[in-house]
């Protein structure tokens, strides 16, 4: 919950430092391209999501040798999506902002935006499938590190490309790109230091009857948040439709909603590594015991909220 609560926050710096540049149009291009992002990137939200899954199963079956393949098997798929996205960042982002419908100053902002920080797309996903990992092994307190120094980078380089130097928007995207690369090579680093070597029996990595599971898994999810990703693509461009004005006005309260959002988020995190380990062990009580006691905890937040 404490790494996820950095993100927002991350959001937070970028709008305020973007809005003391005194143009509605470039925080209005923020919002236009933050959403953009959020339906390229969420909807590989998978990658995290199902490697928490499988690497707490491997966990619990105590097989090591599989604890390596869940990682390397999401890499290489997170690495083939991060380079498709970058090969296509030019029609892909022509059809989002087309849809979204806002003004030509603020669409050119949001172009220039998404163009730059389009580049972190491998290092993003692969960050996601890192942090997933790590969760599933239970080492949050190592994901926790990697998650908040990124997002702490990330503040900081903002503030100085686009206060410092003036860079305007364009600092705002070198500063996600700088920080998500940071953190993938932080990353890749700690998962070596755990493991020892990435080395993998060819033929366990290139196990037809894994990867079948581990991509019929990841659609399901992704129909999940596509679902989800449609609401906020709509609010969105009515508000981008509505004018400049409104549409920086509703990017503030987009970043205090994700705050809530974020930090709930870190009860699927623990649901997914509790009860995939215990799945993996093959005990029925102890999944049962985890489903309770997320569930408890859900109800207890979302009352509280």
């Amino acid at each position: 919950m404490l790494a996820n609560l950095t993100t927002p926050l991350l959001g937070i710096v970028s709008t305020a430092a973007i809005g003391q540049l005194g143009e509605a149009r470039l925080l209005g291009g923020v919002a236009l391209a933050s959403v953009a992002f959020d339906c390229v990137f969420w909807l590989f939200g998978f990658l995290r999501m199902a490697t928490v899954a499988f690497a707490a199963q491997a966990l619990g079956a105590g097989d090591r040798l599989e604890v390596r393949a869940v990682l390397v098997r999401a890499l290489l798929l997170a690495a083939a999506i991060g380079l498709s996205l970058i090969a296509l960042r030019a029609p892909l982002g022509a059809l989002i902002f087309s849809a979204m419908g806002g003004s030509a100053a603020v669409t050119a902002a949001a172009t220039d935006y998404f163009h730059i920080r389009l580049w972190s797309a491998p290092f993003m996903l692969g960050n996601y499938v890192i942090l997933g990992w790590l969760v599933g092994q239970a080492r949050t307190g190592r994901a926790l590190a990697i998650q908040v120094g990124i997002n702490l980078v990330n503040m900081a380089l903002t503030l100085f490309l686009v206060l410092g130097l003036r860079w305007g928007i364009a600092g705002a995207a070198t500063a996600t790109v700088a920080a998500e690369t940071a953190g993938f090579i932080a990353g890749l680093a700690t998962a070596h230091r755990l493991l020892g070597s990435f080395r993998i029996p060819r033929a366990l990595l290139l196990d037809r009857a894994r990867w079948l599971r581990m991509l019929a898994v990841n659609r399901d999810i992704m129909i999940r948040t596509a679902a989800l990703i449609g609401g906020f693509l709509f609010f969105t461009a009515q508000g981008a439709r509505a004018g400049d004005q409104i549409l920086a006005a509703n990017a503030v309260l987009y970043n205090f909603l994700m705050i809530g959002s974020f930090f709930l988020d870190g009860l699927a995190n623990a649901a997914e590594q509790l009860c995939g380990q215990s799945f993996g062990a093959r005990d029925s009580r102890q999944f049962s015991q985890a489903v309770r006691l997320v569930l408890r905890w859900s109800l207890g937040f979302g009352a509280a909220v």
